[in-house]
């Protein structure tokens, strides 16, 4: 079990203050998390946002990922998970050109996302950890890993205004972080309130011909919020023309895509989605 003295241990870098107040200062107003309508729906009856650890001691169905195992060797199963940035919906312009990039798409972790108020944080009892590269990966080193500094985590994870940016909205740096930023911390304190702090859930869009799966999901969704008494708005995602959400479903059988909604998560299948524009 991990304990403060492995060597997977991260180093602290901000406290939950200071981290809410760099967030403000940007006009920073979410953190995200994605998983499957399986897993939404046991958060719905947990009435909260919990970590793997948790959940399955209290008896909740979460679906499985890869990752399942390292994460307990590892401890991390304990921590809850916050992304920054909508991961589905990042671009990267490169530099030189003033083109876009690339746009993640499909989000592997799942395809209902959870957008949480940045308040949250006032809440968070325990330690607030970071890293720059997925603490999962078999190759892991401390030095490449850790983020120990504030100012390295507004480097690695913030986005900056540019003249040519997509819809308006600020791009990131190349070679960042970016739609990867992720915070985490210990779950000590009951995790994260969806009563509180949820403020809307969004569905991953379909092609045409899996409209009965949407339509499903959507309802399956709606339904966890209502019947747990949870007040917060489902909406179906509303991509840029060129998100590579839609080739990648499109490589995807139909039993494929009920899968990663319903069952598993998406790496179990292998497949390379596109990312590019």
């Amino acid at each position: 079990m991990w304990s403060e003295s492995t060597t997977f241990a991260l180093e602290v870098y901000v406290d939950a203050v200071k981290l809410l107040g760099v967030f403000q200062q940007r006009g920073h107003d979410h953190l995200f998390h994605a998983c499957t309508v399986t897993s939404f729906q046991s958060y719905c009856e947990a009435g909260a946002y919990r970590s793997r650890a948790v959940m399955e001691r209290s008896g909740y169905h979460l679906t499985p990922q890869p990752s399942d195992g390292r994460d307990r060797e590892l401890g991390i199963d304990e921590y809850l998970f916050l992304n920054v940035y909508d991961q589905h919906a990042d671009v990267v312009f490169d530099q030189e050109t003033r083109e876009p990039r690339s746009v993640f798409g499909i989000n592997k972790y799942g395809p209902v996302l959870m957008v949480f108020r940045v308040g949250l944080l006032e809440h968070v009892t325990t330690e607030i950890r970071s890293y720059a590269k997925e603490i999962t990966d078999a190759d892991f080193e401390e030095d490449i890993h850790d983020i120990t500094d504030l100012q390295e985590f507004i480097e690695q994870t913030f986005k900056y205004t540019v003249d040519y940016a997509w819809s308006d909205e600020p791009s990131r740096r190349p070679s960042t972080r970016g739609p990867n930023a992720v915070i985490y911390f210990r779950d000590d304190a009951g995790g994260v309130d969806l009563s509180q702090h949820l403020d809307h859930v969004v569905v991953d869009v379909l092609p045409e011909n899996l409209g009965e799966l949407q339509d499903r999901a959507t309802r399956d969704v709606d339904a966890a919020l209502g019947s747990h008494g949870l007040d917060a708005d489902v909406h179906v995602r509303e991509c840029v023309e060129r998100c590579g959400c839609g080739p990648g479903y499109g490589m995807l059988s139909a039993r494929q895509v009920e899968r990663f909604f319903y069952e598993t998560n998406m790496e179990v299948y292998g497949i390379n989605l596109p990312k590019t524009v």
